[in-house]
């Protein structure tokens, strides 16, 4: 996907189920500190994403632990 994203609004609470599946345009390296839930798979197959594992949750990025986000 071309989403070209490098910051999520500071209001956001949650992110879906593969909301973010495949973008890889993301170059987020932060989260908003309001942000409660991760749904599995929201950063799956996101191949430019900065952010930590531990920061995501093993679910966030696909159903295998050790997975990268890509």
């Amino acid at each position: 996907a071309a989403l070209a994203l490098t910051a999520l609004p500071s209001s956001l609470t949650a992110i879906g189920y593969g909301a973010f599946y495949g973008c890889t345009n993301l170059a987020l390296t932060s989260l908003p500190s309001g942000l409660t839930t991760i749904s599995m798979r929201a950063f799956q197959r996101c191949t430019t994403l900065a952010l930590p594992r531990r920061a995501l949750g093993a679910s966030a990025c696909g159903t295998a632990p050790s997975a990268p986000c890509r």
